[in-house]
């Protein structure tokens, strides 16, 4: 997640989708940015130039030329 989201934004995400620390603790930016030090994960850097190297859905199903569902659906089936 590093490569789009600063530690702010990884914990949010962490803790929406219900998962905790090991010790059963809500994530913080605090206990995120400690994980990634512990495994020597870098810091999140925006681009240079703007240009993310990801895509969300609806990008990548125009990229793709087919519907978000169909892509969606592609990506749940593995």
């Amino acid at each position: 997640m590093v490569l789009i989201a600063n530690d702010d934004l990884i914990a949010g995400t962490l803790n929406r989708n219900g998962l905790v620390t090991g010790h059963g603790n809500r994530w913080t930016r605090e206990r995120v940015t400690s994980l990634r030090s512990h495994h020597r994960i870098p810091v999140f850097k925006p681009a240079d130039d703007g240009i993310e190297p990801w895509l969300n859905l609806s990008k990548a199903a125009r990229l793709l030329k087919i519907a978000p569902k169909t892509l969606r659906l592609a990506a749940e089936a593995g």
